[in-house]
């Protein structure tokens, strides 16, 4: 059994996490550490839990010897001040460690996943956007790319802010980080591209869209960049290729990325839309998945 711990465990990410590791047939939950709720039953948090788990705040010294993995649901800027203290393997969620580490995004870097110390894992809209990208890398035929990314009010996290508050979304789209967001870091280093990329929130809970706006340098047609995208993923357990336009609800609750639209307009815009479950594929099961093939399971075990 491998022995899993979070640091962040009472977060929605972490809840999230915890869910699918307690469910998990190759896990053992060694510790939930949450440094304001410990020793607080998570049913207390999250009265939909019916179990009897408590939040645990394990030392270092002691996450070291209690655990296999280590999963770090925190804030941007603890991870990386943890990160070097940890003696196990780690995943990590927050954004420390996506331009230096270990990228975790299978689809891509499978083979690396696989023998990695330090796993980070993707960011939620670079998941989307970057399953949106990658099989047309190798291709040459594109000049620019501007990406509109819509997610859930859960994306915004607990703390109160803007961006998750009922009465501001109620009726209404925010936009924000409208040129400068974290994500597109990350975004071109890992696709090679330039990319412009606006996120916006909604008031649903989960769920993440990604309208891909692709100028390409020379004429193709809908059915060939197809034929590349099929062709590219015929291998990936969690990515639905579609010829239908995806919605939230053909990934909400799952870790699958779901792309299609595939239409190319008058002045040669190809046009793709990829929608994934922010809190799952955009974070705590994308995780799991990396898990898996960190310790040599299946990648689909327990996510299917």
């Amino acid at each position: 059994m491998i022995k899993a711990a979070i640091i962040g465990a009472s977060g929605y990410i972490g809840f999230e996490l915890f869910k699918l590791l307690e469910k998990h047939p190759e896990v053992k939950i060694a510790a939930l550490n949450s440094e304001h709720n410990a020793g607080s039953k998570v049913k207390d948090i999250y009265p939909e839990y019916k179990g009897n788990a408590k939040y645990t705040n394990l030392s270092i010294e002691q996450l070291n010897n209690a655990a296999d993995i280590v999963f770090l649901a925190t804030s941007d800027g603890t991870a990386k001040e943890i990160a070097p203290k940890l003696k196990i393997r780690i995943i990590d969620l927050s954004a420390d460690h996506r331009l230096t580490a270990i990228y975790g995004l299978s689809e891509l870097n499978k083979t690396e996943i696989k023998t990695a110390k330090l796993v980070a894992n993707p960011g939620c809209y670079a998941t989307a956007a970057l399953l949106s990208l990658l099989p047309l890398r190798e291709n040459k035929i594109v000049k620019y790319i501007i990406i509109d990314g819509k997610s859930g009010c859960s994306g915004a996290g607990k703390t109160p802010n803007d961006r998750n508050s009922a009465e501001k979304l109620k009726n209404n789209v925010v936009a924000y980080a409208l040129s400068q967001h974290k994500h597109v870091a990350e975004m071109e280093k890992i696709s090679g591209m330039k990319i412009s990329f606006t996120p916006h929130v909604l008031s649903h809970f989960r769920g993440l869209l990604c309208t891909t706006h692709i100028l390409l340098s020379k004429s193709t047609s809908n059915d060939e960049i197809k034929k590349i995208y099929k062709e590219y993923y015929k291998n990936a357990e969690f990515v639905k290729i579609m010829d239908a336009i995806p919605t939230l609800h053909d990934v909400q609750n799952t870790n699958y990325c779901a792309i299609g639209g595939f239409e190319i307009d008058k002045n040669n815009r190809l046009v793709i839309i990829s929608a994934i479950d922010n809190m799952l594929k955009g974070a705590s099961s994308q995780a799991v998945q990396n898990m898996n093939l960190m310790f040599g399971l299946k990648e689909t075990e327990g996510l299917k």
